[in-house]
C-alpha cells in the first residue's frame, strides 16, 4: 500500500486515518451525517418555478451550500483542515446570500443589479489580457467593445452597485458571524504568514526543526461546530420560505447540535 509520505492524502492509507478521525470525533461526525442526511430530503422536497427569483435563487444557493457542507466533511475526515477551512468560508459566502434573499423578498433584484457589474468587470479582464493569451477577430472585438459600453451605460444609468460581502452579512443580520467565523477564516484562504506559521515544528530555542505536514485533526471539532451551524441555518431558511415540514427534525438537530458545541 502506497504510504502517506509516498502519495500524500492520495494514497490508500488514507482510509485507515479517516477511520481513525471518525472514531475519535465521532460526536461531530454523527451530527454532521444526520444534518446532511436533512438536507438531501429538504433538497429534494423543494418546489421552484422559473418566475419566482426569490425562491430559485435561495434553492441554488442551498444545493450549493449542500454540497460544500460535504466536501468540508470529506476533507475534515482526511485530515485536511486547511482545505477545510477554505470550502468553510465558501460556505459561509453562500449562507449570507441565502439568508439575505430568503429574509428579503426585493434582495433578488439587488443581486441581479451586482450580477451587471460581475459581467462588466470579467469583460474588462477580458479585454486587458496580453494579445497572446486572447484571440478574437475584429467582428469579435467591435462586439465585445458594444457589449462593454452598453453594460456601462446600463449600469450607470440605473446606478447598479457591487455587493460586497460585508452588506450581504448585514442584510442577513449575520454580522456577528462575518466579524469572527469569516473574517478570521480569510487568513486561511489568502495564506498569510501568520496562518502559515501554524505549519512549522519549532524546537525549544524557536528554530525550525521541520514542516508539520500531514493529516491533522486539531481544530477539527471548530470547523465542523462552523460547518453544521450554517447547514442548520440554511435548513431553515428553507424549510420556511417553501413552507416544508421539518421543523420537528431541525428542533431536535439544534437541541443535538448545542449538546455537543457546549462541549467543544
Amino acid at each position: 500500500m502506497p504510504t502517506i509520505e509516498k502519495m500524500g492524502f492520495l494514497s490508500k492509507e488514507i482510509e485507515l486515518y479517516i477511520e481513525k478521525h471518525r472514531k475519535e470525533n465521532a460526536p461531530w461526525f454523527g451530527l454532521s451525517e444526520e444534518c446532511n442526511q436533512l438536507g438531501q430530503e429538504v433538497l429534494y422536497a423543494i418546489e421552484i418555478s422559473r418566475g419566482d427569483l426569490q425562491r430559485m435563487l435561495v434553492a441554488l444557493w442551498f444545493s450549493r451550500a449542500l454540497t460544500h457542507f460535504q466536501a468540508i466533511v470529506v476533507l475534515t475526515e482526511r485530515g485536511m483542515l486547511y482545505e477545510a477551512q477554505i470550502i468553510l468560508r465558501t460556505l459561509i459566502e453562500v449562507l449570507f446570500s441565502l439568508v439575505s434573499l430568503a429574509k428579503n423578498h426585493e434582495m433578488g433584484q439587488e443581486f441581479l443589479k451586482d450580477d451587471k457589474v460581475q459581467q462588466l468587470k470579467m469583460l474588462n479582464t477580458y479585454r486587458n489580457l496580453p494579445k497572446n493569451l486572447k484571440e478574437i477577430t475584429e467582428e469579435q472585438k467591435s462586439h465585445l467593445d458594444d457589449l462593454v459600453e452598453n453594460l456601462k451605460c446600463e449600469i450607470c444609468k440605473n446606478k447598479y452597485k457591487e455587493l460586497k460581502t460585508t452588506e450581504i452579512a448585514h442584510k442577513a443580520g449575520m454580522s456577528d458571524f462575518y466579524n469572527t467565523i469569516y473574517a478570521i477564516l480569510c487568513s486561511t484562504v489568502h495564506a498569510r504568514i501568520r496562518d502559515l506559521e501554524s505549519q512549522l515544528l519549532l524546537d525549544s530555542d524557536q528554530e525550525v526543526k521541520q514542516l508539520n505536514w500531514g493529516p491533522d485533526t486539531s481544530g477539527l471539532d471548530n470547523v465542523l461546530l462552523a460547518a453544521n451551524e450554517s447547514l442548520l441555518i440554511s435548513i431553515d431558511q428553507v424549510n420556511a420560505l417553501f413552507d416544508l415540514n421539518f421543523g420537528e427534525r431541525l428542533a431536535l438537530l439544534h437541541s443535538k447540535f448545542k449538546q455537543i458545541g457546549d462541549k467543544t
